[in-house]
């Protein structure tokens, strides 16, 4: 079967390859065979992965397209045809479909995303209740401490970004809403994983394993469950420089009916994140706030 994959995809990059000579050489009379051709097969075209054996080929390349140009702020054809190991006849069908359905913009040489893609997260953004029950917490938060204050949640074993907000003092981080993170490396990913079973967690770590960000960051299982026992009672997690380096942050879940639906936390820089109020003072604002989150979550 793998063998068929492989030339089933092989034929539709030969299409594709195809589609894009007639296009740029007879434009008239060819151009529904050149439009038509591309898209005959894909359909077929699977990946050789036989656990992925109903995955559509152009929809993988469309999504790695998608993010190389997110994870490298823009690309040229010849730089995503390269990565991707395609004819950049066959990218520039892909890049020249996503441009009609305005996901991407071609800027000079190199090919951007769009807003389309702000416009589908804030509709994402806007369907999770959690996020509109906290807003209002995380600005009071924000106007006290002067911080980042960020909510995150758990989506496919990794922690995601639903806000984040900055306070007079913040420091500029990589936060933003829809940023993916390793959960052992933060402490809303900690106090996430805390509410999980050891099956669960190690579920997780077989998945995404757990990749050290800093040197400060747990990457020994057995450390992590240690550490999560060790504190899962008191409902405060703390991230002492384990995924930025110079920034402590403290966290604490978010229930729903006993059930951890999310994550408040508060960042800062360690000089900012000392003793009594790194320990004591932040833990306490925000266990008040994720107490009053809670209340609206469970009575709204």
């Amino acid at each position: 079967m793998r063998n068929h994959f492989r030339m089933y995809n092989a034929l539709v990059e030969l299409c594709e390859e195809c589609a894009a000579t007639l296009r740029s050489t007879t434009p008239g009379i060819y151009s529904p065979v050149a439009t038509f051709i591309p898209f005959s097969i894909p359909f077929l075209a699977m990946s050789d992965d036989p656990g992925s054996r109903h995955h559509i080929q152009s929809a993988i390349v469309t999504v790695r397209i998608i993010d190389f140009l997110r994870e490298n702020d823009g690309a040229t054809l010849k730089e995503l045809a390269e990565d991707l190991d395609r004819s950049k006849g066959s990218i520039h069908n892909y890049l020249s479909t996503l441009q009609a359905e305005e996901y991407i913009k071609q800027e000079d040489r190199e090919y951007h995303l769009t807003f389309r893609f702000l416009e589908l997260g804030g509709y994402v953004q806007q369907k999770e209740q959690v996020y509109d029950m906290a807003r209002e917490e995380m600005k009071k938060l924000v106007r006290e401490t002067g911080e980042v204050v960020s909510l995150m949640i758990e989506e496919d074993g990794e922690g995601v970004y639903i806000d984040v907000r900055r306070g007079a003092d913040a420091v500029k981080m990589d936060m933003y809403p829809g940023y993916r993170v390793a959960l052992h490396q933060t402490a809303l990913g900690k106090a996430i994983l805390a509410a999980k079973s050891r099956e669960e967690i190690e579920a997780i770590i077989e998945q995404h394993g757990l990749p050290a960000a800093t040197d400060n960051t747990i990457t020994d299982p057995e450390e992590l469950f240690e550490e999560l026992e060790a504190i899962r009672e008191s409902d405060i997690f703390f991230d002492d420089q384990e995924r930025i380096e110079g920034v402590r942050c403290v966290g604490t879940p978010i229930r729903r009916q006993g059930e951890v639906v999310a994550a408040i936390s508060i960042s800062a820089p360690v000089s900012r994140m000392q003793r009594e109020r790194f320990r004591t003072r932040l833990p306490k604002m925000l266990t008040d706030s994720a107490n009053i989150i809670q209340l609206n979550l469970t009575f709204s």
